[in-house]
């Protein structure tokens, strides 16, 4: 049986990882998350993961991923972001990796993080895939869009009662949840 772990370093990787393990689980395919310590978040995810019947491991650190895939062997890892161990480390690890990341837009890590050797990147349409093309011609890439919308268009999403959240089912409702992780331009905003 195939196996593809999914190394989950931040709970906000759960909405673009989960549509893709679903699908892979479907087809047969052995997936894993796994997960690092966050506070306040980790029993969020192990719900999460126990309602969509995802199996998962919990490691101390990012830092000991490179071990732990040495050890326990899978066909695929998929990466949210580059890995923390080196690029010459790659080739201890027999999984091919690959990277989806989680949407973040126009950031410079969007770019950046093509320079770890992933055996392929999955992008979201065809501009981000002509222009990593061009900045990185011997890499592999995937245009598969975000897996995270695949549920608004395959029938599938979690059904969101407006009044539980306050708001009425009778007025045309927009749900904005950007997402936040300290970045460059809260520096930029506030020096």
């Amino acid at each position: 049986m195939v196996r593809v772990y999914f190394d989950t370093q931040h709970l906000y990787y759960l909405p673009q990882y989960l549509p893709v393990a679903e699908k892979l689980t479907n087809a047969g395919v052995e997936c894993i998350f796994v997960l690092y310590p966050e506070e306040g978040f980790d029993e969020l995810k192990r719900s999460e993961l126990d309602k969509a019947g995802m199996a998962y491991h919990f490691l101390d650190s990012p830092k000991n991923a490179h071990l732990f895939y040495q050890q326990n062997k899978a066909d695929w890892i998929f990466f949210g972001n580059p890995p923390q161990f080196c690029k010459s480390e790659k080739a201890k690890i027999q999984a091919r990796l690959a990277l989806v990341l989680h949407g973040i837009g126009p950031k410079a890590i969007y770019y950046t993080a093509s320079e770890f050797p992933f055996d392929v990147r999955f992008v979201e349409g065809q501009q981000r895939l002509q222009r990593l093309q061009e900045k990185f011609p011997e890499s592999g890439f995937v245009d598969t869009g975000y897996a995270k919308l695949d549920p608004l268009f395959d029938g599938t999403p979690a059904s969101i009662c407006l009044r539980e959240l306050g708001l009425s089912p009778d007025k045309p409702t927009v749900l904005y949840a950007p997402t936040f992780y300290p970045s460059s331009i809260e520096k930029a905003m506030f020096c």
